[in-house]
């Protein structure tokens, strides 16, 4: 289904055409990047023999590849095959077409070749002219961008919202004229509105009054209707206390969420005031694939395929969620489109969202539309605002797009801090404005799938990937169980998200978490399919980083074993001096070893 509660989402709609405010389409508002997107494949591929380089590790449902031949068949009539450097999909097929190797492009002879990577475009076309250097190309982000279009994400996937917010903020800046800032002003606040972020809105109809434009008195009556629906929703959903709304906020770093000097909250105060708080918990990967899948099977990363399946798992493999199915729950799976994590199953009442606001006013709505006797499961993933590119609906600079890929071989600006920075107070402010409308006594939970690094002044050449022995910086989530009446307490025991459906089946049964601690937690890597990582690491010398790494973590020690057979001990509290030849050092991988059969 496309959206939940549309009752009051119905009200709400008529509540603005009322007054004059325009309805907002937030899954229309990349027509213009469609369009161009189409006007390309039509001028280099329309009659011609094409080709595709990359199979997007076999995932069939949103990578580049899959969303061209999906959505964009029409264009590409004559395409012949699917280029990939990867020999373990050389020789299989994707939707139909055959992989084939570089190598073999002269077998085949198209005509134009199709290169969609954001990431990697670059090294693509270094390996064309390699093995092909005859061969015509396209590659699609640098065509779109000498269209004049940015794109800060997937093509497929662009949160445009949030990029035309920035730009009409701007303009508001700028613009000294009267008229030109109150058209501006509505544009802005129709848009905050379309995507129900009523914080923002309401700070520019507050404005829009103050300045006292044309039909001012239009958001002063809007605004008190908003507020009465508001407090409607709060009323109904204030009685809800059978419910459990787990919110995934994929990147949000445990550092961002508890000040680790104090133990002060430094965002979500509402939800912790009244919460256990997990202070030690730590994600079984360093990527959102590798962690979240792995932890929805219980198992880690290296042990099970996560990037089989076009990365999608049945609610039969996802056990707590079964379970919970069984207990009588209706369960609310509120995704976006390129991330559902679960396939489609009679089971689960989709969502299928982008924003982040958005997502709260549809869970808030669906609560207050449910029978009081239901109970109902929410699962309400947000990949997006705080992972990269990192943005959100409110930036004072403009963002810098980066992807963490390319940590250590592009340059990385100051301001990528301050970017992120903005995201996590965005996140903090739409979160404390939904808060009673999500129902005080509801359950509400909240975690991350990993850490990230974000930024680091001294960063030099390290790609993400060797940071592997900062724990903070790779795996370190935050874990909030948060219910009005709840006593906050603090738990410092380790937790794994590799115990994911036990720590929600606990929530279900209202148990502390405590009988699953332990003694060492672990987080993998996978080995780096990224020919631009790899040849980055072989040029300076990060060679044993790049086969995959199986790293235990205890209260003081770190031991880290790569898939080359290298091994690193070391103290968190000195991350550069080895104790690999020490008696301390040799004491811990036994512990290690007593617990664990280390992958390599």
């Amino acid at each position: 289904m496309e959206g939940m509660g549309r009752l009051f989402d119905e009200r709400l709609n008529e509540m603005l055409l009322r007054h004059g405010v325009e309805l907002v389409d937030e899954h229309k508002m990349n027509d213009n990047l469609e369009l161009s997107v189409k006007g390309i494949l039509t001028e280099y591929c329309a009659g011609k023999k094409c080709a595709l380089w990359g199979a997007g590790r076999m995932n069939t449902t949103s990578s580049h590849t899959a969303v061209l031949i999906g959505k964009y068949a029409t264009y590409l009539q004559n395409l012949v095959c699917v280029i990939d450097s990867d020999p373990d999909f050389q020789g299989k097929s994707f939707l139909g077409y055959p992989i084939i190797a570089p190598e073999q492009i002269k077998d085949y002879n198209p005509e134009i070749i199709v290169i969609s990577s954001k990431n990697s475009a670059k090294s693509i076309i270094d390996s064309l002219l390699e093995v092909s250097p005859a061969s015509r190309y396209v590659d699609l982000y640098g065509e779109l961008s000498r269209r004049g279009l940015e794109v800060y994400n997937n093509f497929f996937d662009e949160r445009s919202i949030y990029t035309q917010i920035f730009d009409l903020q701007q303009n508001l800046k700028s613009e000294d004229r009267d008229f030109e800032k109150a058209g501006i002003l509505h544009k802005i606040i129709s848009y905050y509105l379309g995507i129900r972020d009523f914080y923002y809105a309401f700070f520019y109809m507050d404005l829009y009054i103050r300045e006292g434009y044309e039909g001012y008195k239009e958001y002063i009556l809007l605004k008190a209707e908003i507020n009465e629906l508001l407090k409607e929703i709060i009323s109904i959903n204030a009685g809800r206390t059978q419910d459990i709304s787990m919110f995934y906020v994929d990147a949000l770093r445990q550092m961002d969420v508890i000040d680790s000097q104090s133990g002060s909250p430094r965002v979500l105060k509402k939800y912790i005031d009244s919460a256990d708080i997990y202070t030690n918990v730590y994600s079984t990967g360093a990527t959102t694939y590798e962690s979240m899948v792995s932890a929805i099977l219980g198992k880690y990363p290296l042990e099970c395929n996560v990037y089989s399946q076009n990365f999608l798992r049945s609610v039969d493999e996802f056990k707590a969620v079964k379970q919970i199915y069984d207990l009588g729950y209706r369960i609310n799976w509120m995704v976006s489109d390129a991330y559902r994590l679960l396939e489609d199953d009679y089971r689960l009442h989709f969502d299928i969202q982008i924003y982040m606001s958005r997502k709260l006013w549809n869970l808030a709505c669906s609560l207050a539309e449910a029978k009081y006797k239901d109970k109902i499961f929410s699962f309400i993933y947000f990949p997006y605002e705080i992972h990269c590119p990192m943005l959100c609906g409110f930036h004072e600079i403009k963002p810098v797009i980066r992807g963490f890929s390319n940590m250590g071989i592009e340059d990385f600006p100051d301001s990528i801090a301050v970017q992120y920075q903005e995201c996590v107070d965005y996140m903090d402010r739409q979160f404390d404005f939904y808060y009673e409308l999500l129902g005080t006594g509801t359950t509400k939970v909240i975690f991350s799938d990993h850490s990230q690094v974000v930024y680091r002044k001294d960063n030099g050449t390290k790609t993400y990937n060797m940071y592997y022995k900062d724990k903070e910086l790779v795996a370190h989530i935050p874990l909030i169980i948060s219910r009005k009446g709840k006593e906050y307490k603090a738990y410092d025991g380790l937790l794994s998200l590799v115990d994911l459906n036990d720590i929600i089946l606990s929530i279900v049964e209202d148990k502390d978490l405590t009988g699953l601690m332990k003694q060492v937690i672990r987080y993998q890597y996978y080995p780096i399919h990224s020919a631009k990582i790899r040849l980055h690491a072989q040029q300076w010398g990060y060679d044993d980083y790049i086969d995959g790494m199986d790293i235990f973590a205890s209260e003081d020690y770190i031991y880290i074993k790569t898939g080359t057979g290298r091994e690193e001990v070391y103290r968190h509290e000195d991350l550069d001096t080895s104790l690999l030849d020490t008696t301390e050092g040799r004491i811990f991988i036994d512990i290690v070893r007593k617990i664990y059969n280390v992958a390599f």
